[in-house]
């Protein structure tokens, strides 16, 4: 399972397939059209990959394409993605209440392409562009149901390819809802949603949203903090202590979570990447290091600050996928308590079970170590040590 787990990881670097995140909203003068700002990897669409069963672009066939691409100057894969738009706003499907917005009618305002700093990085391309209503009736159903009850509100929906992977949907402008934000994790068509301020989420809605965006951040997006807690899970058999370490863990990861979202923190993700790679490596040393399986209360204590401090670090990583979703100010709370809950329950998916199976069913108390606890942890820590050196670019 966890050469499973290894061979599915999403690098935080330049082969990992990150999800696009669209920002929509009215123009600002009218509701005559909608302004849609786009940050997606132009280099995976221009090179006519599929990333939908993808976790490493290397895996692909058209990855030599790919590579190239990544290395061109911004003006240069600009100007690729200025010709490819026609097609883009094909493949994109925008409707209004079951009326398509037409796609020869998209214009194309601004090109953003992050430079070439660090080839090992992924880069990101934001795309402005704007949606001309095809009909002035199609226009006039829209400011009609912003003047409107709720329920008389025209419904917006956005199909994405399946081959461009997952896409996170968020709201922008004066006539938006901070409030809303959707994941379509395979692509595929959103649900239903308005354009509108008096347009509010509930707290049931916000509670799905931010818990299913933290169990996926864990399962299958975050391969990192599940090696940490198999870690974890890896120092002994003992349920009490993986119970201890595990709260810990949560409650030093909420800690710096919350701060971060709050502003109160502000590291570069360059900084925390390598570094939640190498508490990844210590884990797994440190359970190596063991001497004795006896657990006794100085060890207990020391592993326990070890695990506090680490999960202070890997909320800072937390935090910079929340940021992507936004928290809206109307139920921060609510939403930030919301996704801490998905992390958890993604982490618990992948510990329980694995758990049971070596506590009650697979492995014996006198095979633990050279059967699970060994191998284990030396995979954990040349696979973090080897995260660390690329994401410092090293390798």
């Amino acid at each position: 399972m966890l050469g499973f787990m290894l061979s599915v990881h999403n690098h935080a670097q330049a082969h990992e397939i990150r999800p696009s995140v669209m920002d929509i909203g009215l123009s600002q003068n009218g509701s005559d059209y909608l302004d849609i700002r786009l940050g997606f990897t132009a280099e995976s669409y221009l090179a006519g990959m599929d990333v939908s069963a993808l976790s490493d672009t290397d895996n692909s066939p058209v990855a030599d394409e790919y590579n190239r691409l990544r290395m061109l100057p911004p003006e240069q894969l600009a100007a690729l993605v200025e010709q490819a738009f026609p097609q883009l706003a094909q493949d994109i499907v925008i409707a209004l209440d079951q009326q398509v917005f037409t796609p020869g009618s998209w214009e194309l305002q601004d090109i953003i392409i992050e430079d070439i700093t660090n080839p090992e990085l992924i880069r990101e391309t934001q795309i402005r562009f704007r949606v001309p209503f095809p009909t002035p009736a199609l226009a006039s159903s829209l400011a009609s149901s912003l003047a409107s009850s709720p329920d008389g509100m025209a419904m917006v929906n956005i199909n994405w390819p399946m081959a461009m992977g997952g896409l996170l949907i968020r709201q922008h402008g004066d006539n938006s809802n901070a409030s809303y934000v959707e994941f379509l994790p395979m692509g595929g068509q959103s649900r239903g949603f308005a354009l509108g301020e008096i347009y509010q989420l509930s707290l049931f809605d916000i509670a799905q949203r931010y818990i299913h965006a933290g169990i996926i951040h864990i399962v299958p997006y975050g391969l990192d903090h599940i090696l940490f807690v198999i870690g974890l899970l890896a120092f002994s058999r003992s349920g009490h202590h993986l119970l201890l370490q595990i709260s810990l863990f949560t409650v030093a990861h909420t800690l710096t979570l919350a701060a971060a979202s709050l502003g109160l923190i502000t590291l570069s993700p360059a900084l925390i990447e390598p570094l939640i790679a190498l508490s990844i490596a210590y884990i797994g040393v440190e359970n190596l290091l063991r001497s004795s399986p006896q657990i006794t209360p100085q060890l207990t204590l020391m592993r326990g600050g070890v695990v506090f401090a680490f999960g202070l670090l890997h909320g800072l990583g937390f935090a910079s996928v929340l940021a992507d979703f936004g928290l809206p100010d109307t139920a921060f709370l609510a939403s930030l308590i919301s996704f801490n809950i998905g992390v958890e329950i993604g982490q618990l998916i992948i510990v329980i079970p694995l758990f049971v199976l070596l506590r009650f069913i697979l492995v014996k108390p006198e095979y633990y170590k050279i059967i699970f606890q060994v191998p284990v942890s030396v995979l954990i820590a040349l696979t973090g040590i080897y995260w660390a050196l690329e994401r410092v670019g090293i390798i």
